[in-house]
């Protein structure tokens, strides 16, 4: 008796199966990888039942500034900051000022001056007057008063007084009845420190960005305002620039070179806007901090925090962690730098009047140190002026090189070359007979005007091309100590 085999069936059965589970595999890797890359953020975030989730920006870390050696020259050392969170405060206006009058409090028990302060009254509530600096149109405490009419839509005023009354009672401070008669829940003297405080928040950029209660507080002071879990009143760190090299005076070494950071202007905001900077961060105003501020600046990051209904805070999470900036490496040396300085400052010290030093690689043309004293002169050193005296040397070599003079060719001097007087700089005209070496020397204009006359344009054109000038080499260079003058 035969039997039939079954092999070609049951090897079917066996593809038709791998298929099956081979696209199982690759359905739930496709799954995995879009929870893993497309929704990660989603489904890494906590879940509360119970409890606020608000988000605060932390500010990226700025990057170092260092030599051509990697010496440190700026860094960052922190500051903390006493400051009003508009997404933190209570809803209820009453439980806001109770929480203002409560931080107010603590500021004058530490002993802790207000930061932004820029309230033009003078006096006690109700009795206002107006702080001289109101009335001046150059004064801060001016420009800011116009801020705020403006956003208060009340042009004029009779006097402090009103206006102080009027913004008390736009902002529920008081209630002022149509008889004109006054009502409010808090004493003359809270009711004068709220409606300063609500006049300073419109003067700044607040609910846009935190107000600054406090700047450069202590840590006493941080702990101190944890403690009386004041809701919507919180301690932020901040970065400032800290300068490593500074001399006995408390002046910085480089000041020049390393620039400066400041808040963007009202001139720089469209263009920082537009690069995705907050119109409340810091940028590099001047100087290196401000040539290479793409690398130096960071991404700044997002911190989620978790309070309860009290508004304690239960938990904080990252949403987006800040990425720090990159440090840059100058050329200069800083012993070189701050060799160049004191001498400048021991010739000022010595009877001179000033001067600048610039000292760069003969092989590179990196720029190994910048200085020029006093500060309040021009930058002689990275100012940009013709060449002048400096190109003599560069007339001598290509002189010596086309055989018009020798090393001990003499020159007849004379008072004028073809009817123009030649001045030497201190030392009036040029006499007598004069060599190559000595014309350097004393940067004899007559000697220089002589043999530039026998050398022609066009090999003076020639010997600038060979020494770099004009080139796009030079160019960047120029470019570059500009940049950071």
């Amino acid at each position: 008796m035969r039997y039939k085999s079954h092999e070609p069936h049951r090897t079917a059965r066996y593809i038709s199966l791998g298929i099956f589970f081979a696209v199982c595999v690759l359905v739930f890797a496709v799954r995995l990888i879009h929870y893993q890359l497309v929704t990660a953020d989603e489904y890494s975030m906590p879940v509360y039942a119970d409890g606020n989730i608000r988000t605060v920006t932390v500010r990226a870390e700025r990057g170092n500034i260092c030599d051509r050696n990697g010496t440190v020259l700026v860094t960052n050392s922190y500051t903390y900051n006493v400051q009003i969170e508009y997404g933190a405060i209570p809803e209820e206006r009453a439980d806001a000022y109770e929480v203002y009058l409560g931080a107010l409090d603590l500021l004058d028990e530490m002993k802790t001056e207000r930061a932004s302060d820029f309230s033009p009254f003078v006096g006690e509530y109700p009795e206002y007057s107006f702080k001289s600096e109101a009335e001046d149109p150059t004064s801060t405490i001016y420009k800011k008063l116009s801020k705020v009419l403006e956003a208060l839509n009340y042009p004029e005023y009779n006097s402090a007084s009103d206006l102080a009354r009027f913004i008390a009672n736009k902002y529920g401070i008081i209630t002022v009845n149509k008889d004109g008669t006054v009502e409010s829940d808090y004493s003359d003297r809270d009711i004068g420190r709220l409606t300063e405080l609500r006049y300073n928040m419109l003067a700044s950029d607040f609910p846009y960005s935190p107000y600054v209660l406090a700047e450069g507080v202590d840590e006493r002071m941080a702990s101190a305002v944890k403690e009386r879990h004041l809701t919507g009143i919180t301690v932020s760190a901040e970065a400032i620039r800290q300068y490593v090299y500074k001399k006995s005076d408390g002046t910085r070494y480089a000041s020049h070179i390393f620039g400066t950071v400041g808040a963007i202007t009202a001139e720089t905001g469209e263009y920082y806007t537009s690069l995705g900077y907050p119109l409340d961060a810091k940028v590099g105003r001047s100087g290196a901090e401000l040539a290479f501020e793409e690398y130096l600046r960071g991404v700044d990051g997002t911190l989620a925090i978790v309070e309860d209904e009290s508004g304690n805070i239960i938990d904080t999470y990252w949403k987006k962690e800040p990425i720090p900036g990159k440090d840059v490496w100058l050329t200069i040396d800083i012993n070189v730098q701050i060799a160049a300085e004191n001498a400048l400052m021991s010739q000022i010290a010595e009877g001179g009047s000033g001067g600048a030093v610039a000292a760069t690689d003969p092989n590179t043309g990196e720029v190994l140190a910048l200085a020029s004293y006093p500060y309040d002169e021009a930058n002689k050193s990275i100012s940009a002026y013709a060449p002048g005296s400096t190109f003599k040397v560069g007339m001598a070599l290509a002189a010596l090189n086309e055989g018009i003079i020798t090393a001990d060719s003499l020159v007849e001097l004379h008072g004028s070359y073809n009817k123009t007087t030649c001045h030497n700089h201190g030392s009036g005209t040029c006499s007598g007979t004069i060599d190559v070496v000595h014309a350097l020397g004393c940067s004899c204009n007559y000697f220089f005007a002589y043999i530039g006359d026998i050398l022609g344009m066009s090999n003076i054109t020639k010997y600038g091309e060979l020494y770099g000038f004009g080139s796009q080499e030079e160019l960047t260079l120029f470019q570059q100590l500009i940049s950071v003058s």
